[in-house]
């Protein structure tokens, strides 16, 4: 949660679907290998988000290694937990609410890192987590309102094809985002500095039950999911790792879910530690 991270969080969740909602209802036989943007983007909103007014949670458990010349280093285990609420605005419009955090653990204790010493330059690393705050993203029938460069930040992002095996649909989403290095020490207030642009790419993985898809006809029903996420990016400015070559990248699963009682144990107990007053309304923060 560092950053690139905190800063873009708004702008990831914006971009993360092709907000395109059909109301067609896509059939079993033909969702394998689907590639019609409007289909797939309203399985993406059924599978990632929900139907309208709907507060709904996603959490992710893994960890987080860094990779320098090919030697992979466990850095510390992530714990990720958010809340979203999904609003209909008429003409296939809507907007996705959200707030997430994530939370470090030591390796071997489990407790939670305020200090860290980085394996790779063996410094001790003081990490902050900030509260937790709300983004919004608006989202239409053909894309989302935001354009794909804001902030002086490129992205792009890929959804599908769509892969179903057995009773399960799987679906693929991909982001990639380039902040430059001048855009990067702007949005830190100068408190970091960077000569290369940060670059991050998340990757995901989301699957459903293939029968709850094809039942859940103009999304007034809640659709399960769980997810996979890898991402490879830029040294977090928060590592202080400089101009160090090499990549941080992660490894972590999750799924949806109706309650914050239903997420992590290990989770809730964390944000009950560092985030008393969210944890104990979570979905406040969504206004």
């Amino acid at each position: 949660m560092g950053f690139t991270r905190r800063e873009l969080s708004g702008s990831l969740l914006a971009m993360s679907a092709v907000a395109a909602v059909s109301e067609t209802r896509a059939g079993a036989a033909g969702l394998d290998g689907a590639t019609d943007p409007l289909q797939v983007a309203r399985l993406h909103r059924q599978m990632r988000f929900a139907g309208d007014g709907q507060v709904f949670f996603w959490w992710l458990q893994g960890r987080r290694y860094g990779l320098v010349d090919n030697v992979l280093t466990p850095f510390f285990d992530m714990h990720v937990g958010s809340v979203h609420r999904c609003i209909d605005q008429g003409d296939g419009r809507y907007q996705v609410i959200g707030a997430q955090m994530g939370y470090y653990t030591h390796l071997e204790t489990g407790a939670l890192l305020e200090n860290w010493l980085n394996p790779i330059t063996g410094a001790n690393v003081a990490l902050a987590y900030a509260p937790p705050r709300a983004n919004t993203g608006n989202f239409d029938p053909t894309g989302t309102v935001e354009p794909a460069s804001a902030n002086g930040a490129e992205r792009r992002h890929v959804l599908g094809p769509v892969s179903v095996v057995g009773d399960s649909v799987w679906l693929r989403e991909e982001t990639y985002v380039v902040v430059p290095a001048s855009a990067a020490v702007a949005a830190s207030g100068g408190s970091i500095g960077a000569s290369r642009p940060l670059r991050v790419h998340d990757m995901y993985t989301l699957q459903s039950p293939r029968a709850a898809l094809r039942d859940s006809g103009a999304l007034p029903r809640w659709v399960p999911a769980l997810g996979q996420f890898n991402d490879f990016n830029s040294w977090s400015p928060r590592f202080q790792m400089g101009d160090r070559p090499g990549t941080s990248l992660s490894r972590c699963a999750g799924r949806k879910e109706r309650r914050w009682r239903d997420l992590p144990e290990k989770f809730r107990a964390l944000a009950a530690q560092v985030h008393p007053e969210w944890a104990r309304a979570p979905a406040r923060i969504l206004g």
